[in-house]
């Protein structure tokens, strides 16, 4: 059984409060089904001019339909509090259980149709 036509969305925020508002707001909006979050992730990320810094993150990973993934993204990136660049991509899900795969079709609804 193939699962392509699902994705993981992967977001980070810089506060709590903000992840869990966004994430609210994409199970609302019927864009995800699932939205984790997961607080107090600590990142190591290099400064464009090159100094190496540390910084406390929260990560939202939300399970949506790869066909939606651009759509997505955007409405993310418009909500985001963070303007200049906030890290949002997708991961293609290979592998899950048939029954989470059945829980998604049913409950992520095809927002073209």
């Amino acid at each position: 059984m193939s699962f392509s036509e699902f994705s993981i969305v992967y977001i980070t925020f810089p506060n709590e409060v903000e992840a869990k508002k966004l994430a609210k707001k994409l199970v609302q909006e019927n864009l995800v089904n699932f939205a984790n979050v997961m607080p107090l992730m600590q990142t190591y990320y290099r400064e464009i001019k090159g100094a190496v810094e540390l910084d406390a993150e929260v990560m939202v990973m939300a399970k949506i339909r790869t066909s939606q993934a651009e759509e997505i993204i955007g409405y993310i990136s418009e909500q985001h509090p963070v303007n200049s660049a906030p890290e949002i991509y997708t991961v293609p899900i290979s592998h899950m259980s048939s029954l989470l795969a059945d829980n998604l079709k049913a409950n992520l609804k095809s927002r073209k149709s």
